[in-house]
């Protein structure tokens, strides 16, 4: 006698192919979101209805349930990455967002815009956002660590000898020259220059940007 297999109520994709906040119906005809546990692994949950609905949502062809996203929440975005978005649309700011820090962005800020790009670029976000999820970074090769002090405590010293060691990493890592030569160093440059420029290195933007750069030079 053959085994019955039970099928399970949620969707039947694994929930680590998604990225965060994915909305699909599961095998029960409800609603599943991806959510994340505390240890950081994504899975299904199922959402529970309401009398009243806040968000509206489109069905797309593939069985994707979007979320629209406001244009306040999208100017909160795009201030965060330093964008300029007056007097843009939606679309133009989600496209310029992509465009311009397409590689800083966190899967979050992806999946939260890429349902407003052109077609090319939401597939290209999708793949850039399953990417993220399979291949966590936990050595950033020193292009990226946390500050170990406010930037206001450090001294010119201690600044100087930090933004050496990420311009070593990033120019060893990319090729691409960091502008930070040793004459510049020594120079003349302000403690405010300094801070602006390692404000950068320590922000999510360095690290997610040099966290996509081990991923597409490991591939």
């Amino acid at each position: 006698m053959s085994k019955t297999v039970k099928l399970r109520k949620g969707p039947s994709e694994s929930a680590t192919l998604y990225s965060l906040g994915t909305i699909k119906k599961g095998n029960d005809g409800n609603r599943w979101q991806i959510i994340k546990t505390n240890t950081g692994t994504h899975r299904w949950s199922k959402i529970m209805r309401t009398h009243k609905q806040t968000v509206k949502n489109k069905i797309t062809n593939n069985g994707y349930i979007e979320n629209d996203i406001s244009l306040t929440r999208l100017k909160q975005i795009s201030k965060k990455y330093n964008v300029l978005t007056s007097g843009k649309s939606k679309t133009d700011i989600a496209l310029l967002l992509f465009t311009i820090r397409g590689n800083a962005l966190s899967t979050d800020d992806l999946q939260e815009i890429h349902k407003l790009l052109p077609s090319k670029q939401k597939e290209e976000a999708r793949k850039m956002i399953v990417h993220q999820i399979e291949t966590p970074i936990k050595d950033y090769k020193g292009m990226w660590k946390p500050a170990f002090k406010p930037l206001h405590e450090m001294s010119r010293r201690e600044m100087i000898i930090s933004l050496r060691k990420f311009r070593d990493a990033w120019e060893n890592n990319t090729g691409r020259n960091q502008d930070l030569s040793e004459e510049k160093l020594a120079g003349d440059i302000s403690d405010k220059a300094l801070r602006e420029r390692l404000k950068y290195y320590y922000s999510k933007s360095a690290k997610h940007q040099a966290a996509n750069w081990i991923r597409d030079d490991s591939q």
